[in-house]
């Protein structure tokens, strides 16, 4: 790591070892700490060592999935037997499902089942 007219640079091999980090779990923040340099700074060296396509495929090989919560569709039946056989709320339904209550409610909503008023 060198500085030239108060700008970080990066060599190759300093590329690489942000590639093997990152292949070893190392998350972004993590690598540019390691570095002393920011994202913007890693992505254009990795471009001017021309490695972006190696960078790329390591990163989509370690993408996290997201935490936003339960992304899976509630169907019919699992609603219909969990609400009329178990006589569950949409707040137990939601909590074993691993969503929000609102989830439950729209997809009670689009199945028919909101006549069924909670207690």
């Amino acid at each position: 790591m060198s500085t030239w007219k108060h700008r970080m640079t990066l060599s190759r091999a300093e590329c690489k070892e942000a590639i093997q980090m990152r292949q070893s779990g190392v998350r972004l923040p993590g690598i540019t700490q390691h570095l002393h340099v920011s994202k913007n700074t890693l992505y254009r060296y990795m471009e001017h060592h021309q490695l972006t396509d190696e960078w790329k495929k390591v990163a989509k090989e370690t993408a996290r999935t997201p935490k936003s919560g339960n992304k899976e569709e509630i169907t019919f039946f699992y609603l219909y037997h969990q609400r009329v056989n178990w006589k569950r709320t949409h707040k137990q339904i939601a909590k074993d499902f691993g969503c929000s209550p609102g989830k439950v409610l729209r997809a009670l909503r689009r199945h028919g089942f909101i006549g069924m008023e909670e207690t």
